[in-house]
């Protein structure tokens, strides 16, 4: 998928935003890039990036990959951006995503980081 692409930090970050934005519209046809974007990208931001768009798509496709980035990566501001996503699937998709917010609590439970650990 294109639009991935200007997730980049090289993208100037107004048409970063722009890019979440419209990726997250196409719903699940954007999640298996936003999805590959999210656990494997170069950098740290672009992986963020990728979550928030996750979060946007309103779509139970993108909770797998979510998870795996909250429950998973090293990165405390990974993790943090997993979790934004998770709740942000939650408020949108309430009746599919019991799971999830359990997820969610069990990511808060495990974090090691001090500042995030701050963040309920």
């Amino acid at each position: 998928m294109r639009g991935v692409g200007a997730l980049s930090t090289a993208t100037p970050f107004p048409v970063r935003l722009a890019a979440e934005q419209q990726l997250a519209s196409l719903g699940e046809a954007a999640v298996p890039a936003l999805a590959k974007a999210a656990l494997g990208a170069a950098t740290v931001r672009e992986r963020r990036s990728a979550l928030r768009a996750l979060g946007g798509t309103k779509t139970k496709a993108a909770i797998e990959p979510v998870v795996l980035a909250m429950a998973d990566s090293p990165d405390p501001w990974i993790r943090l951006s997993g979790r934004l996503a998770a709740e942000q699937l939650v408020r949108d998709l309430p009746a599919e995503t019991a799971a999830l917010a359990k997820a969610i609590e069990s990511s808060r439970g495990r974090e090691t980081d001090p500042l995030l650990k701050r963040l309920r």
